[in-house]
């Protein structure tokens, strides 16, 4: 009943895996006749070894997560069936594109001896994602996990957040999961979200939720799981009207708004007419010396939402929160905002008869008073 009968991402179809002790059962009789001296049935015992080993040995050489994320990012599934497949399913028979040829591809150029990470235990806990936010956590933080391997190890930890590990691979509209997402958020004031989706995945609806609702604070990549910090929006100060444009991007208004060493900035964009390319925003904050104290650079709502599905006339809403670096005063920060393409990192052209612009860049030098 599962909707990729091969079994989605795994090393082989896993889903024939339970047959596998009835199938060696019925070898047995032809591991009799090898073992009392047939020729050929030693012959063919002795290929189904080989093959059994040169499968396990691409398996076990490269990671196959690696692959099935180039998949899906060169072979994407459709708009409209984001949780039928990961990625084209007519991939499933096409034989050059089989994991089993691409790992020993792999192979053969060298690629296993950098990522053979489990023969020295490395990269199976999590310890640089529990490190992290151990090191980075504040008051209301919450942990939601979306990789349930990972369950032990951030529920055996020590001094972390609350911990709630979220059911995967289920559609947006299931009753068990959106009420246990809903009360994970509850009291939250930012949340973690550890997850071996890749960015932007549709089926990945609570980040979806997440950049839809919530302001984004950081992302990264740790070995082959991502982890995203959102923030609850603050109530800010008040919205602010701008005439920005950016090639064919227009800035409606922004609101901003602090609290501490938090600063938060809410962007309203729009376009007048289709744009066919995929664009990067960019929100940085910079010193009274003009250096970047702090950035964020992404397609919108983490590229949920890129800038070619945008429709003429409709308002997108993007939200960007910051913590301060130590020794950074608030009163001191300026805010620059703009937008590149990919991977040329040329920059739109930038104007607006009421902000300052600068190497394509419009400034923000309000700083609000602190939200109480």
């Amino acid at each position: 009943m599962w909707w990729e009968w091969w079994g989605g991402y795994g090393w082989g179809p896993r889903f024939l895996l339970p047959n596998v002790p009835m199938l060696l059962l019925v070898t047995l009789p032809g591991l009799e006749r090898a073992e009392k001296g047939s020729w050929s049935w030693r012959a063919a015992v002795f290929v189904l070894l080989i093959a059994g080993i040169t499968v396990q040995i691409a398996g076990v050489g490269i990671d196959p997560n690696l692959y099935e994320r180039q998949l899906d990012a060169d072979y994407p599934a459709q708009h409209d069936q984001p949780l039928r497949y990961h990625h084209n399913p007519s991939l499933v028979y096409d034989v050059p594109a089989s994991p089993i040829v691409q790992h020993w591809r792999q192979i053969g150029a060298g690629a296993a001896r950098s990522r053979l990470g489990w023969w020295r235990d490395e990269g199976l806990e999590p310890t640089s994602i529990i490190e992290e936010i151990r090191t980075r956590q504040q008051l209301g933080d919450i942990v939601v996990l979306l990789d349930l391997s990972l369950e032990d190890h951030f529920l055996e930890a020590a001094n972390l957040p609350p911990v709630y590990g979220m059911p995967v691979n289920v559609p947006e509209d299931d009753i068990l999961a959106r009420a246990l997402w809903e009360r994970a958020q509850r009291d939250a004031k930012r949340i973690w979200l550890v997850t071996w989706y890749p960015p932007a995945d549709p089926g990945n609806w609570y980040e979806w939720q997440l950049r839809r609702s919530w302001a984004s604070e950081d992302e990264a990549w740790h070995g082959d799981r991502r982890v995203v910090l959102a923030a609850r929006p603050l109530s800010s100060v008040g919205e602010v009207k701008a005439d920005g444009l950016f090639g064919p991007i227009g800035l409606n208004s922004y609101s901003l708004a602090a609290y501490g060493d938090h600063l938060e900035i809410e962007l309203v964009w729009s376009v007048t007419s289709k744009v066919d390319a995929d664009y990067v925003s960019y929100v940085h904050l910079t010193d009274q010396d003009g250096l970047i104290v702090a950035q964020q650079d992404r397609q919108p709502l983490g590229g949920f939402y890129p800038t070619s599905r945008w429709q003429p006339g409709e308002s997108v809403v993007d939200r960007f929160t910051f913590t301060l670096p130590s020794g950074v005063e608030r009163e001191a920060v300026m805010v620059r905002l703009g937008w590149y393409g990919w991977p040329s990192l040329e920059r739109l052209p930038a104007q607006s008869t009421t902000h300052e612009i600068m190497d394509d860049s419009l400034l923000v030098k309000t700083v609000p008073d602190e939200v109480k």
